[in-house]
């Protein structure tokens, strides 16, 4: 196949796969709230608003408006720690681990029906080709950019 059409036809099942409700609920925790608690959860539930940004690659203007719907749904508290006192902790609260515990469970049962759909030797093939994708992407935004900047 001509890159060309290998680009249109890559082209045209990224913007299937974007489609999927699957897709939606991985985007879910990748953005917003879910985000926010799943970044609690998995980095060990306690964690600065700078470092939950950081890891989220989103701003601190944003993180403040979720930290503060997330304490307002008490799945988080927000305290002064007690090493430097400058600095908040976020924490998960009971019902946070819990809420992230449903979603994450939801997610892999989803998912498990994939695997059973696609069987797992093909879930296994786009779990390498994903991983590919992932390690080259730095090295790919690098040419794309330099490609990009005026002479």
């Amino acid at each position: 196949m001509e890159k060309e059409d290998l680009c249109n036809l890559l082209k045209e099942r990224l913007w299937q796969v974007n489609k999927l409700e699957i897709t939606a609920a991985l985007r879910d925790f990748t953005e917003g709230e879910t985000a926010a608690l799943a970044c609690l959860y998995k980095e060990g539930e306690q964690m600065t608003p700078s470092q939950i940004s950081d890891s989220l690659n989103i701003s601190r203007a944003r993180i403040t408006c979720i930290l503060t719907t997330l304490r307002k749904k008490e799945l988080v508290v927000m305290e002064m720690s007690a090493e430097d006192r400058r600095k908040m902790l976020v924490k998960l609260t009971a019902k946070g681990r819990e809420v992230m515990s449903e979603k994450l469970s939801r997610l892999d049962s989803l998912l498990a029906i994939y695997v059973d759909a696609v069987g797992s030797g093909s879930a296994e093939q786009l779990a390498e080709i994903l991983k590919k994708a992932v390690d080259c992407h730095d090295d790919v935004m690098k040419k794309f950019n330099a490609a990009s900047l005026p002479d």
